[in-house]
Order: structure tokens, then sequence, then C-alpha cells
């Protein structure tokens, strides 16, 4: 009879079973297709990587056997046969031996383990490490269908809990390696997010403003896609799902994460992050809805990459980190710690346990898991404590930057110009991501002048990149007309506020009103002083007379009736200067509201040999570091706003109209090696040329479209790699690819048939066999010398 139930999970043994009947056709073999899907599904079960780790361990126990108990190891352990080894169901990895699970002797593990539990340093390893050596043997029996005697549980267990006090005392004095990462607090986080910016690495940005409101680990982080983010159900947030977790692989249990804008401080807030990385990265999501994560590489790859960055990051500020924690102990999994460290002390009133311990993931026992559940109330506030704003600052309880009417077609225009091939490649499919992204270019527009100033303090800053941010006069339509922080219908109101936040506010309002009784009591002397003398003063006007008050006051307005005529005269002469050809502007020189188209002479700049020439491109200007093609072609066709030292706007030309002149040195080999070999050659698609005067979206779409198709037909070979890669390639890779010699070195025989006959340039020199000869740089001085006497003499 089955025992009553213990835990949540029921167990084989534990169910009401009948076994007195035989199986019925016991030795059936099922086809060989069958057993491969079944084998399939069955592998599921565990990942690759821990059965691979579980041989491993196996093989250092007969490894140990092998040298130190030779006897042992002959009897303890079999030789496996070829058959075996490559059965998909045992998963023997390399090994070429397997244990002889049944009779394991435990005092030879107990030696093995007893061995292992010193490094070389001579510190102890953590008992887990140890753990897991038991884990491999449990996980092998079972395998091989064997069972492991009574007496090897109990001795394994009663060395590891002796081992357990033996690390703990050995902690106490300092013999362990200490590899727990120290928290990262709000302080630390938040100069992390600026660190990031002012290294221009978005990358970092986003990710760490994910994984700290998610409370997550970076590997949750790095499979993110557009399908685990939705518009939450009170309308206010963004809510996150992971696929599977850590501790839930099935992701049966798998709870949402509501999360929240900060329209305080722009770089910590994650709809701002997120929105300006997926506008940046628009094209990678043409064949995949994965944020960060390209094709054909591992799930952790975007995970490793951001830790190493961030470590990195942090060397280079380690002077400032290290006031916050220990250098040595900083790792990435920190802000996880402090993202539950802050929601649980931020304030005297934090979110229930219950919550927190739901947002991160973590188990609270097998009690508390089952009768303490998941409930959004706690989740708002504890997502709105995350954004990092004080509970007691008057924007806690805002709502998010939203639109009036998120219908309107200058929103939607919005939308499909900053994100793109987002838009068009996810808007018709299962997960429709046209609500989050309309929750993200809002942020973006609210942040829109931080985002401006960013762009003017580096020229090369990727938020040139944003398509929105070069459209000015869209980008004020949207922000002055339909922008808006009040209740609408689609966000009603705000979640996740706790009733203390709304006794603040009432009594910040008694408080004004004290105040300002407090200061209208304190100006009643003077008042009425000013108000007797009024009186008099109008007494004595009325008779016709004139005391010193009466005479002041006329005097007075004879000054300001001066100072008028003279700036009417000054503004009259102004417009005059400013309407001669010579000076003649878009704006006056003190609006810096609006884009100015600069004349061709507006700027200048001095070459290398100190001359100095006139441009139409300001000196500071550089090319946006890592534009893709996509973003190129845009500018290519439009121009880009550019955003001096001084913060005046400009809107530059289209790069397709620039020439060497117009760029410094310095940036001139960028664009004709860069910029104008790959734009040049999709001008030449059928279907691009001619380009109109006044450039559509509709037309931005269709050319590109025209000239990716004519690069496939004629640089196939580039298109081999998964299509997020080649979206992800910046111009100057571009041009590197389509060169001459790149497309005879990797190209196909398609792609070489197809190339143009070769040029000056391109064609192979033939050598005679005959040394080159090098001008000796002397001769060339000394002329040059002789050269200027004979002018002076």
């Amino acid at each position: 009879m089955a025992r009553g139930r213990q835990t949540g999970r029921i167990l084989p043994h534990q169910r009401d079973t009948d076994d007195s009947v035989p199986i019925i056709f016991a030795d059936a073999v099922i086809n060989e297709e069958h057993a491969a899907a079944v084998h399939t599904t069955e592998s599921q079960g565990m990942k690759p990587k821990t059965r691979n780790e579980y041989r491993n361990r196996e093989n250092h126990l007969m490894v140990f056997w092998e040298h130190k108990y030779p006897d042992y190891f002959e009897q303890g352990t079999v030789l496996l046969t070829d058959e075996e080894k490559n059965d998909p169901n045992k998963y023997y990895h390399k090994n070429q031996r397997d244990i002889r699970y049944a009779g394991i002797n435990v005092k030879l593990i107990t030696a093995f383990l007893s061995n292992k539990k010193t490094k070389p340093n001579g510190n102890l390893v953590h008992p887990s490490d140890l753990q897991k050596y038991g884990d491999a043997i449990k996980w092998g029996a079972t395998v091989a269908g064997q069972k492991l005697p009574t007496e090897y549980h109990i001795g394994m267990d009663t060395f590891l809990r002796a081992y357990r006090k033996e690390f703990a005392e050995a902690k106490s004095n300092g013999k362990v390696d200490e590899k727990a990462s120290d928290p990262v607090n709000a302080s630390l986080f938040s100069l992390i997010c600026q660190w990031a910016l002012a290294e221009l690495n978005i990358f970092v940005w986003v990710f760490s403003l994910l994984m700290w409101h998610m409370m997550a680990r970076s590997i949750s982080i790095s499979s993110m896609a557009l399908h685990n983010i939705r518009r939450g159900t009170a309308g206010d947030s963004l809510a996150f799902k992971y696929d599977n977790s850590k501790t839930d692989q099935s992701g049966e249990f798998v709870q949402e994460k509501n999360c929240y804008a900060n329209p305080q401080t722009p770089y910590l807030c994650l709809y701002l992050a997120l929105g300006c990385y997926m506008s940046i990265n628009s094209e990678s999501f043409e064949s995949t809805e994965k944020l960060f994560v390209k094709s054909n590489t591992k799930n952790n790859t975007a995970a490793q990459n951001y830790c190493r960055q961030l470590s990195a990051l942090v060397s280079r500020h380690a002077d400032a980190a290290k006031k916050f924690l220990r250098i040595s102990r900083f790792h990435a999994h920190g802000i996880r710690k402090g993202s539950g460290t802050h929601a649980s002390s931020a304030t005297t009133l934090p979110p229930q346990f219950t919550s927190v311990a739901a947002r991160g993931e973590w188990s609270m026992g097998k009690i508390l898991d089952i009768y303490f559940q998941f409930a959004m109330g706690g989740d708002y506030y504890l997502g709105r404590l995350l954004t990092l704003i004080a509970p007691e600052d008057e924007l806690f309880d805002s709502l998010p930057p939203h639109w009036v009417d998120e219908e309107h077609p200058t929103v939607r225009e919005g939308i499909e110009i900053t994100f793109g091939k987002v838009v068009s490649s996810h808007e018709n499919g299962e997960h429709n991501p046209i609500g989050v992204l309309s929750f993200l270019l809002a942020s973006m527009v609210h942040h829109s002048d931080w985002l401006l100033e960013q762009m003017a303090a580096r020229p090369d800053h990727p938020f040139s990149n944003i398509p929105i941010l070069n459209k000015p006069e869209l980008l004020k339509e949207l922000k002055d007309e339909h922008l808006t922080l009040k209740p609408t219908v689609a966000v009603k109101a705000a979640t996740g506020i706790p009733p203390f936040v709304a006794q603040n506010r009432l009594l910040r309002k008694v408080l004004d009103i004290c105040v300002l009784n407090h200061e209208a009591l304190g100006e009643f002397k003077s008042d009425l002083t000013e108000a007797v003398a009024e009186a008099v003063d109008a007494k004595v006007s009325a008779e016709g007379g004139v005391n010193n008050s009466i005479l002041l006051g006329q005097l007075s307005r004879l000054r300001d009736d001066i100072r008028e005529d003279l700036n009417n005269t000054r503004t009259a002469l102004a417009e005059q200067i400013g309407n001669s050809p010579a000076t003649a502007d878009v704006r006056p020189r003190g609006d810096n509201t609006a884009s100015r188209i600069p004349r061709p002479d507006q700027f200048e700049y001095t070459d290398n040999r100190g001359k100095v020439h006139k441009s139409c491109v300001p000196a500071s200007f550089a090319f946006p570091r890592g534009t893709t093609r996509w973003d190129g072609w845009r500018k290519w066709l439009e121009g880009q706003v550019y955003i001096d030292e001084s913060g005046t706007t400009w809107k530059l030309k289209p790069f397709r109209h620039l020439n060497g002149m117009d760029l410094k040195p310095q940036i001139r080999a960028a664009y004709h090696n860069e910029w104008q070999q790959i734009f040049k050659r999709m001008e030449d698609a059928p279907g691009v040329k001619p380009i109109p005067d006044s450039i559509t979206e509709e037309y931005i779409k269709e050319s590109y479209d025209c000239a990716t198709q004519f690069l496939k037909d004629n640089y196939s070979y580039i298109f081999t790699k998964p299509d997020d890669r080649v979206a992800s390639y910046a111009v100057g890779t571009w041009s590197k690819k389509i060169k001459y010699s790149e497309v005879l070195k990797h190209g196909t025989e398609e792609d070489k048939q197809k190339l143009p006959p070769p040029t000056a340039n391109n064609n192979k020199r033939k050598s005679d066999g005959k040394e080159r000869t090098t001008r000796n740089p002397r001769r060339f001085i000394n002329r040059v010398s002789t050269h200027r006497e004979s002018i002076v003499v």
C-alpha cells in the first residue's frame, strides 16, 4: 500500500499500484523510429553538460582507484564494449570503463573524497563539490539499472555531514577560498550604468538593468526573447517571464515579473535602455526574436560576454568601486544579490518576502512554497521599488510615459521608424510586439532631451543611429501633442502604490499650506506699510501735488520707455543684418529647439598642413560607432541630425552628397573606405535609382530590400552566415567583404564570375624579379631646401 503523501510531488513508490499482474507483451521491441523519438524526449530530463560532468567525475574516481587501489579497480569497474559506448541511452561520454554500482564499497569512495577535499594551496573545497561525486554515482547507478547498497548511503551521509562541520571550522580560520560575490548596492549599480554609457556600451547598460529589475541570473537574461515580454495586466508595466529557470527547467512554475519605467532618471530607466537597444539593433530582429543570443550560439554566450565586459568595466573604475565592495569579490551575480537586498531594505515598509522570493526564483522551503503563492499586488510594489525612485518621491506613484491615443497615425509612424525590422518582421506573428514597443518609444521620447545631450557630448555615440532622433519635427510633434503622464483609456491608474504614499502626498500639501500662511503673515506688516503709502500718494496725486514717491515713479516709467525704444531699434538692425546673403540662416542663433541647415561654408577645419577649409559639416563631427547597413542606408539617403558643442542642432545633408573635402582628414578615410564602398554599390541595385529628392519611409524600405537582394545575388558568400549575424555587421565590415580581393579569396565561383573587370587598383601587379627601389626621403628634403634657397636668392 502506498505511503501517505509527504511533499507536493507523488513519487512512484508512493502511488497506489498493482504489480501482481505481469506486464503485457513485456519483451516487445519498438521500431527504431519510435525508439529515437522516445530517446529525444527522455534526454531532455537532464542537460548534456550535466551528464558529461557526472561521467567525468566517475572517471576521476576510477583513475584514483587505478593508481591507489589497483585490486579494487579491477573488481569494482568494468570495461565497456563498443556497443555499450555507442548506446545513446547510457551517455558514457568519453569513458572507457564504468563502475560496478551494486556492492560498491563506500570506503573507497570516502578515501577518494578525503584525498580530493584539499586544494593545492592547502584550502578546503566547498562541500557541494564533494556532494556532486555522490550525485554522479547515484545517477550512474540509475542509468545502469543497478541499486546501491544501504551501507553506501549511510557512509556517504556520515562523511558529508562531518565534512560540512570541518569546512565551517576551516572557514573561520581562513582556510577556504571565498568565491561568493558581494552584493552590488543601488549606489554602485547607478555608477555601473553611468560608466557603461560613458564607454558607449549599450549592451552592458540594458543587460544590467534587466538583471537588476528581475533579480535575475545572467543566463536567464541571456535567453530573453520578444515572446518573453508583454504589457502588464494593469496596463502601467511591462511583464517579463522566462521560458524556464535554473530551479524550474520545465518552466511550469515560473512567474511574471512586472517592471516599471523611471521618468525621473534616464540612465536608470529600463524602458529607455531596452528601447534604445532594440532600435539600434533592429535589423538583427529580422530573422530572430532573441534579444541577445545570435543564431548557432549557445544560450550562455551572451551571459559570458556580459560578465566579461562588466568585470572589465568595473576594473577600469576600481578606485570608485572598492568603496562599495571588495574588488576581488565582484561578479555579475552581485547585481542579483544587490537587487534582492535593496528590495528588502530600501524602505522601512518593504514588500513581503514572498514577493521578493518569487521574483528571484528563490525557494522558501517546501511548506512555504506550497502555501505562500505568487500574488500580483506584492510584485507591483516590488517592481516600483526597483526603479530606484524613493517611495517618498512625488514621482514614485507616477504613470509611465505613454500616449494619449496609441492608435494615432503619428504614433504608429514613430514606432515603425524607430523599430523598423522589429515591427515588420514580428507584427503579424504570434507574439505581436507593438504594445511593448509603444511603451518603449514613449520613454524614449520622454527622455529625448537627455538622449540628444549624450549625442552632443560624443559625436560618435550609437544614439545617433536611433532614427527618431534624426527626425526633429516628428519627435517634437510626438512630445508636445501625443505624450502624457496622465491617466488615459489604456493606462488608467498606477499600480503597486502602498497607502502611505498617498498619505505622504496629503501631508505634503498640508505642509505647503502652512508654509504659505506663515510667509503671508510675515509679509503682512510690509504689505500694510506699502498700502498706506500708496493711499497717501493717490490722495496727493488726486489733489495735483507731487511728492518724492510720485516723482520716482514717473522717472522709472520714462526709463522703461527709453529702454524699449532702444531694444526695438537694435532688433530691427539685427533683422536687416540677418537677412543679408552672407549671414542668412534657417532660424535665430539663440533658438535650439529646431534643426538648422548649414551653409556650404558654415564651418571650417584645419587640415594636417595647417590649411583652413570651409565645410558644411561641423569640425567635431564623427560617424556613429557600430552603424549597421540599415541605419547607414537611412543616413546615406536622408542625412543625420548633429548637435555641436554649443547645443545647436544641425540637419546634415544626405551622406551620399558629401565629398571628401567636407570632412576633416581624420574621418575622411572612414567615409571613403567604409561608407562609400558599400552604399555606392547598393546604389547600383536595380530599382534604387533614380533617388527621389523627397525621401519617404516607404522608399527607404523598398530601396533597402532591392539593394539587399542585389548584394545576395552578387556576394552570396556573405549570406551563408545566419541572418541575425549578418544583420549585425557594421558598414566597415560590409565594405571589406565586398572588396575585389575578399571575393576572390572567400567568394563562391558564381560570385567571382560576377566581379567587374580588375582595375589598376585591384589588378595584381606582376613582378619582374628586380628589387624595388625606394626614394631616399633625404634627397627630397635636400631638393626642397635647394628650391627654397634659390627663391630667397
